[in-house]
């Protein structure tokens, strides 16, 4: 019998350490990958399920964790509506399936085999689990529509009721629709011939002249072609220069402004504001100004219905997914609250 050379036998156990090593360390990684997480009665869900749809987002380490128990809950409860589907006899036929696959295939991957087989590989999943999943879906949306109720379901005192105890998630900002004169430096004048030249403009205003002429006959706004006309309402916080800001809310609704100097700002790639270092001088009118408050019931009418009817086919459906519950075995392993 050949006997290994001291320093060989050293190489030898060396590599058959590291072999026994990678091969616990998969070991461990298989048995996590198996690891039961939640059962529902025969079925369960694996922590390789979890990390399977986990991966497919971009999230840290820690939001991983957090969003865990959320991915958990919604599993079991897909499961729960599926077994009561079958337990009612009810199937869905295999050719409305493949319809809908076929659908979704031209929906999503513009019919391109090739991105869907791509899909497939990342998901870590065959085209009959894909299958499995549209009919699961198919189940899930038609058990939920019976919890669907329309908007004339809801009664206009429970709208009233809903609209004058959240009156705060109605309210608009005073916003205000301005025109502008800008006066800016073309070759190098200073700031006092700007001045001058807006104090002018501002006696014309002043005898009647109209804001929406001078604006388009002077000046260097961007907006001079449109008589400088901002062309919206805009909030105070809408608006970039705080000065601008200022001076436009601070008019009532037709008034116009005396001639101010402004330091111009631009907003940068990383989307804060820098001062430029040019200044310019501005009248601003306030063609029309909306006055912060409530919106009136009429106008949100249709908003809180939808709401409120949206608000209790969620109750519905939790009131019915609790009783499936009830009726079912579900179990969680190991999992931190």
């Amino acid at each position: 019998m050949n006997k290994i050379p001291p320093r060989g036998f050293l190489q030898w156990a060396c590599i058959a350490l590291l072999g026994m090593a990678a091969n616990s360390a998969q070991a461990e990684k298989l048995v996590e990958i198996n690891r039961v997480v939640a059962q529902v009665d025969d079925n369960v869900i694996t922590q390789g399920e979890l990390d399977r749809v986990l991966d497919l987002l971009k999230l840290s380490d820690q939001e991983k964790k957090d969003r865990a128990r959320e991915f958990i809950e919604n599993k079991i409860e897909n499961m729960l509506v599926v077994r009561e589907f079958r337990s009612e006899g009810r199937f869905i036929p295999d050719s409305y399936v493949e319809s809908e696959f076929n659908k979704r295939l031209i929906r999503d991957f513009d019919n391109n085999r090739v991105l869907f087989r791509d899909f497939l590989k990342r998901k870590a999943q065959t085209q009959l689990d894909f299958r499995d999943d549209i009919e699961r879906d198919i189940i899930i949306g038609a058990m939920y529509a019976k919890f669907r109720r329309g908007q004339a379901d809801v009664s206009p005192d429970r709208v009233e009721e809903f609209y004058n105890e959240n009156k705060a998630m109605f309210t608009v900002d005073a916003k205000v629709r301005p025109r502008e004169i800008k006066l800016s430096p073309v070759a190098g004048e200073p700031r006092d011939v700007l001045v001058q030249q807006a104090d002018d403009l501002h006696e014309k205003l002043k005898k009647g002249a109209s804001f929406e002429k001078l604006a388009t006959e002077n000046g260097q706004s961007p907006l001079k072609s449109l008589g400088g006309d901002w062309g919206a309402l805009v909030a105070k916080k809408e608006i970039a220069n705080q000065a601008l800001a200022e001076v436009a809310f601070s008019l009532n609704q037709g008034e116009f402004s005396k001639p101010f100097v402004v330091e111009e700002v631009r907003r940068d790639t990383d989307g804060n504001l820098r001062k430029t270092g040019k200044v310019s001088v501005y009248i601003l009118k306030a063609d029309v100004k909306q006055a912060s408050g409530v919106k009136p019931l009429n106008e949100v009418r249709n908003e809180v219905e939808k709401r409120l009817a949206q608000e209790e086919d969620r109750l519905a459906r939790a009131r019915w997914v609790a009783r499936l519950r009830r009726k079912a075995y579900v179990k969680y392993f190991n999992l931190e609250d």
